[in-house]
């Protein structure tokens, strides 16, 4: 039976929790809240429920664009990896087929 109290899809966004254990990605959310909270410090037009639905847009915003840039490192390392391997392989291939 298929839990659906959380569909997945376009306009539903979760928090990664595991990026919690990450103090790279603690600190940037940190530093949001502080952005956030200073720019909206003096301004008397904004009530509590705007500046947190602000909060946890740039919260978002923040995370999504930390998920894209480690999901992107993550790869330029396996392309790095799998072109090593290759390197070796192929120099393994010549060798072999050299006569010395």
């Amino acid at each position: 039976m298929a839990n659906n109290a959380n569909p997945r899809g376009p306009g539903f966004w979760k928090l990664n929790t595991s990026f919690l254990l990450d103090e790279e990605y603690v600190s940037l959310i940190k530093n949001t809240i502080i952005d956030v909270a200073n720019e909206y410090v003096n301004n008397n037009e904004i009530d509590a429920i705007l500046l947190w639905d602000t909060m946890k847009m740039q919260i978002r915003l923040s995370s999504l664009n930390y998920a894209r840039r480690k999901k992107a490192k993550k790869l330029e390392s396996e392309i790095l990896s799998l072109q090593k391997k290759k390197t070796t392989f192929l120099k393994m291939r010549k060798s072999r087929f050299i006569v010395k």
